[in-house]
């Protein structure tokens, strides 16, 4: 699930990283963990794994939360209870709810002076605000269930690990400029892919943009609620794992951060954790027969 703050927000999110990056977890948290709580929809609590990103593909602000669910969750029994939607969670109420949360959270704080104002802002302009996101359309893409745990660990690596910006993307650098590389989501090709663009920043430029999605110290990007909370027991997690048996196999794409040697072993490695058949492959450095 990708949950979207509106870009009406961007006035406040650079004073109040911390602050507003709280709301939004929390926010999702409750959102996701409410309507699953639901009969009509699930009746358990889910495992959440969430992100922040805070960038968009020419690192202007783009906040949203990436957030890799649990198709089911544990019951107040203990027990694991298995989605029968194949979208879990219908979209409609989930928005709803999770913007209600946002914007209620946000003129609280607000309200209690935890909020950096623009300068010559009032907490009536944070009011106003408010009221303008809560006529807006909020973006939220509830994603089909994935059913390999190979997608779902690519998918953790994808949006897990990384930032705004990769060397890949890096065309050039001087003193004229910054080059990259970006994704243009709204020029598709004839398959519905996004075209690759060119862009030329100033260097002042692309460092400013950069910098601002920099987190305050301590400040976690990944968090992991239900059955990913640290507070999960040891007694819990094995009635779980015995709930769910992993498939005999996945294969893991790892893209290294430096050259790998030619003599990648094409042997699977035991998976430590359901003792599986585990294949990690290398982009570009694949070995034979291995998905690259």
């Amino acid at each position: 699930m990708i949950l979207t703050l509106p870009h009406v927000f961007n006035v406040l999110w650079a004073g109040n990283y911390e602050v507003f990056g709280r709301i939004l977890f929390k926010s999702a948290r409750e959102a996701i963990g409410n309507l699953a709580a639901d009969e009509r929809y699930l009746g358990a609590e889910p495992g959440i794994i969430a992100a922040l990103h805070t960038w968009g593909q020419l690192l202007g602000l783009h906040v949203h939360l990436h957030c890799l669910v649990t198709a089911g969750g544990v019951s107040s029994r203990g027990e694991w209870v298995s989605s029968r939607r194949k979208w879990f969670l219908p979209a409609t109420p989930l928005v709803q709810l999770f913007s209600g949360k946002v914007i209620y959270a946000l003129r609280g704080a607000a309200r209690r002076g935890e909020l950096k104002l623009p300068e010559g802002w009032t907490g009536r302009d944070v009011e106003r605000l408010c009221d303008r996101a809560k006529a807006q359309r909020w973006n939220l893409n509830v994603r089909e269930r994935y059913e390999s745990p190979t997608h779902v660990l690519n998918y953790l690596g994808r949006y897990l690990n990384g930032g705004p910006i990769n060397e890949s993307r890096l065309e050039s650098v001087s003193a004229a400029g910054v080059v990259f590389n970006y994704k243009d989501y709204r020029d598709t090709d004839a398959s519905g892919a996004p075209r690759r663009k060119i862009q030329t920043m100033g260097v002042t430029e692309f460092v400013g943009k950069l910098m601002q999605h920099v987190p305050p110290k301590g400040f976690h990007l990944v968090r992991g609620y239900g059955a990913y909370s640290g507070s999960v027991g040891a007694e819990l997690l094995a009635r779980l794992r015995e709930a769910l048996p992993l498939s005999a196999e996945i294969r893991v794409v790892v893209r290294p951060r430096w050259p790998q040697p030619d003599d990648i072993d094409p042997r699977p490695q035991q998976c430590p954790t359901c003792g599986g058949a585990l294949y990690v492959c290398y982009y570009g450095r694949a070995a034979p027969g291995l998905v690259a």
